[in-house]
């Protein structure tokens, strides 16, 4: 089966008076969602919809919309009400396992190889340097990526709270075009693919 998304980067992110509850503009961009997944659907194609932030609940009204997608460190990975959500609308969840943005890969290895405590202007510094080194190829980009271990616990609690039949995909976030090498993207994927791999060797999925 195929499976067709879409990515809304803005929605959810900022106060919209054009979208508050009630409004005309609120019921249109419910209604112009429902028209594209229903035409996906049409065609035997499974829908997704990717959100950069998931804290206005619109989407759970789409009736055609059969996956919900975030960044690793959304909410609704966490939250109680999200599995009665999910059975309660008969939609699923796309585990997001990897972080994509660069910027804040570089920052969490500087946080976690520091020795002492560094303030934001010299956590900020340290990111211009890494790329600095980056783009003069003296750094290689994949000592930043994300090890192995740390997707594999993402996806593991993530189907754990939800239940497998509830996460039929597992990824990395979008935004891999981000990325300072077509090779360190492939070296992400590389590893997510080994993650979910792992786990469905381990459960026999």
């Amino acid at each position: 089966m195929s499976l067709v998304a879409v990515d809304e980067p803005v929605f959810g992110l900022q106060d919209d008076p054009l979208i508050d509850f009630g409004s005309e503009g609120r019921e249109n961009l419910r209604k112009a969602w429902e028209s594209i997944f229903h035409k996906a659907k049409s065609k035997n194609a499974q829908t997704l919809l990717h959100l950069h932030n998931t804290a206005d609940e619109l989407f759970w009204e789409i009736k055609s919309l059969d996956v919900i997608d975030s960044h690793v460190d959304d909410p609704i990975y966490r939250m109680k009400k999200t599995r009665e959500r999910l059975e309660s609308t008969d939609k699923f969840l796309k585990a997001s396992i990897s972080i994509a943005d660069f910027d804040t890969l570089i920052k969490k290895r500087i946080i976690t190889t520091s020795r002492q405590k560094m303030t934001e202007l010299a956590i900020n510094e340290k990111i211009a340097e890494a790329w600095a080194g980056i783009t003069s190829r003296k750094t290689d980009p994949e000592i930043f990526l994300e090890k192995l271990d740390i997707m594999k616990k993402r996806l593991v609690e993530i189907v754990s709270r939800f239940g497998v039949e509830r996460v039929p995909y597992a990824g990395p976030e979008c935004g891999l075009k981000g990325f300072p090498t077509y090779e360190c993207a492939l070296e992400c994927l590389r590893r997510v693919s080994s993650a979910v791999k792992t786990y469905q060797k381990n459960v026999k999925v």
